[in-house]
C-alpha cells in the first residue's frame, strides 16, 4: 500500500493560506475545516511551509493574543517534510514519527498533490483490514456453503447407491437361484456338458456380481455412519473354517496352495460374526487373486502379548509398492490402473475391511514388498477377547 491509495480514497483537496495573511486566518481555516494544519503557499501555489495547531499554540504561549495578528510567515514551519504518491505507507509513517509531525504534504516536483495525516494512514489501514476480514468471512461462508452442498450431494449419491444396490440384489438372487436349479436338473437329465458349463458360468458370475453389490451396500452404510457391529460370541475356528471352505475352490482353480495355521486353545472373540467372516474372506480373496500359480496363501490366528486376537493372511503374490500401501484402503483405489483389467474387482475389499475393523475398535495392518508378497493382519483389541461366551 502506498500514499497514492489514500489520496485516491480521500481526495486531493488541500487548504492553504498566504504567508502575509494574519495568523488568525490560519486559525479560522483550521477550525472551519476541522483539519490539523494548513499549507502555506505563494501566489504560484508553490509550497513555502506549513502552519499547524502546534505552531499556533506555541505562538500564543510566547507572544500572547497579539500573535494572532502576526503574519503567518513568522509562525510557520519552513523545513517541510514531504512525500510522493509512490511512497509506501510504512515509509510515510516512519517520516512522521521520526520528525514528530502529524501531517505530510504529498508533492510531485513543485506541485502539491495533497496532504495526508497519521489519522488518514491508520484509518486507511483499518479499512483495508476490515475489507480483508470481510473477504475472509465471505470466503469462509462460501466454503461452508460449498461444503454443505458437497455433503448433500454425497448423501444423495450414497442413497442412490444404496437404492440401486438393493434393486440389483433382488434379480441377481433370483438369477443365481434359477441357475442352481437348472444345474441340478441338467445333471439328472444328462444335459450336454457345455450346457452345464454355461450354467456354472451364469451362477459363478452372478455370485460375483452379488458380492460387488453387497460391498456397495456396505460402503453406503459406511458413508452414512450406519456401520454398527452386532456384538456376539464368535468362534475363531468356525470363522476360519467357513472362509477357507468358500475360498478353497478359487485357490485350487488358480493353482494356489492354501494353508491354515490355528491353535487348539484359541479364545472366543466378541464381534459381529458376519463382519468378521466378510473381513477374513476379503483378505483371503485378495491374497488368492494376486498370488500367481504355484504360490501360497496362509491364514494364521493367534493372540499377541496383550491378549488381542489377530487374524493374519500372508501370500507370496505380487506385493504392493510403498507409495500405494497407504492408499489401497481408499474406495475404488487399486495400486495400478492395469490391475482392474488384469485381476478384476472394484477395489472395495480393503476399504470395507478397514472400516469394519475401525468399527470394532481394531486395526488393519498391511506389510508388503513388490514381488515378495503381502501380509494383512486383523487385530481386534484385547477387550474383545473372551474367556467365556456372551449372549448373542
Amino acid at each position: 500500500m502506498d500514499v497514492g491509495e489514500i489520496l485516491d480514497r480521500k481526495g486531493s483537496k488541500i487548504y492553504s493560506v498566504r504567508p502575509d495573511q494574519p495568523a488568525r486566518e490560519a486559525v479560522s481555516l483550521i477550525a472551519a475545516r476541522n483539519i490539523g494544519c494548513a499549507l502555506v503557499t505563494d501566489a504560484a501555489e508553490a509550497l513555502l511551509g506549513i502552519v499547524s495547531e502546534r505552531d499556533l499554540t506555541r505562538a500564543l504561549s510566547n507572544y500572547g493574543p497579539d500573535a494572532m495578528d502576526f503574519p503567518i510567515s513568522k509562525l510557520m514551519t519552513r523545513s517541510v517534510i514531504t512525500c510522493a504518491r509512490e511512497t509506501p505507507l510504512s515509509d510515510a509513517l516512519y517520516r512522521m514519527g521520526s520528525h514528530r509531525i502529524r501531517h505530510l504534504p504529498v508533492v510531485r516536483g513543485t506541485t502539491i498533490l495533497g496532504l495526508i495525516s497519521i489519522r488518514d494512514v491508520l484509518e486507511f489501514r483499518m479499512e483495508a483490514l476490515e475489507e480483508h476480514l470481510a473477504a475472509l468471512v465471505s470466503a469462509e461462508q462460501e466454503a461452508c456453503r460449498a461444503r454443505e452442498e458437497a455433503e448433500l450431494s454425497n448423501r444423495a449419491k450414497t442413497e442412490f447407491l444404496s437404492n440401486v444396490s438393493h434393486e440389483l440384489k433382488t434379480p441377481l438372487t433370483a438369477i443365481i437361484g434359477f441357475a442352481e436349479v437348472l444345474t441340478a436338473t441338467a445333471e439328472r437329465l444328462a444335459t450336454p456338458p457345455e450346457y452345464e458349463r454355461y450354467l456354472h458360468e451364469i451362477e459363478k458370475n452372478g455370485r460375483h456380481l452379488l458380492e460387488i453389490v453387497d460391498n456397495l451396500l456396505d460402503l453406503s452404510r459406511i458413508e452414512i455412519g450406519d456401520l454398527n457391529p452386532r456384538e456376539e460370541a464368535v468362534s475363531i475356528t468356525e470363522v476360519v473354517s467357513t472362509c477357507v471352505n468358500v475360498i478353497a475352490e478359487r485357490a485350487d482353480r488358480r493353482g494356489v496352495v492354501l494353508r491354515v495355521e490355528t491353535g487348539d486353545a484359541l479364545p472366543t472373540l466378541a464381534a459381529d460374526k458376519r463382519m468378521t467372516k466378510q473381513m477374513l474372506l476379503n483378505l483371503l480373496a485378495n491374497a488368492v487373486k494376486f498370488t500367481p500359480e504355484g504360490g501360497m496363501v496362509s491364514v494364521r490366528c493367534s493372540t499377541d502379548a496383550e491378549g488381542a486376537i489377530c487374524f493374519s493372511v500372508t501370500d507370496t503374490g505380487i506385493g504392493i509398492a510403498p507409495e500405494h500401501l497407504t492408499r489401497v484402503v481408499e474406495p475404488f483405489y487399486q495400486a495400478e490402473g492395469s490391475f482392474a483389467r488384469r485381476y478384476g474387482g472394484a477395489g472395495l475389499g480393503l476399504t470395507l475391511v478397514n472400516a469394519m475393523m475401525q468399527a470394532h475398535g481394531g486395526m488393519l495392518g498391511l506389510d508388503s514388498a513388490v514381488g515378495a508378497g503381502t501380509a494383512a493382519t486383523l487385530r481386534f483389541p484385547p477387550e474383545r477377547t473372551l474367556t467365556r461366551h456372551i449372549a448373542a
